[in-house]
């Protein structure tokens, strides 16, 4: 997720300073390099200005789908999570998810 400091954040749309009272949205790192959108990814941006924003409904499509996928992401045993990264290198269920993240991209990029 996006760091936010308000009263130093600046907003990625309008450049102005995110400040404690404005409503904001803040993205997490999701939108592959190389990606027109990929100015979202991992960055905060005042409410008024992403609703305003042209690309509002297709951001608003890739996230809720991004959402989708990630939440069925695999997760490790208790035991599996003693040896993080060996599970995570040779899990078959990390592999078929990270197949179907890299197709959802290359349907929507």
């Amino acid at each position: 997720m996006a760091l936010l400091i308000t009263g130093f954040t600046k907003c990625g749309l309008c450049g102005e300073v995110i400040e404690a009272h404005h409503q904001f949205h803040s993205f997490a790192a999701f939108i592959p390099p190389g990606h027109r959108l990929h100015g979202f990814s991992d960055a905060s941006v005042h409410q008024s200005c992403l609703l305003n924003c042209e690309d509002y409904q297709g951001l608003m499509h890739l996230y809720a789908g991004y959402q989708q996928i990630y939440e069925r992401r695999p997760l490790p045993s208790p035991e599996e999570a003693k040896n993080f990264t060996h599970w995570y290198n040779n899990s078959e269920d990390i592999k078929s998810w990270q197949a179907e993240l890299a197709q959802f991209w290359s349907q929507n990029s």
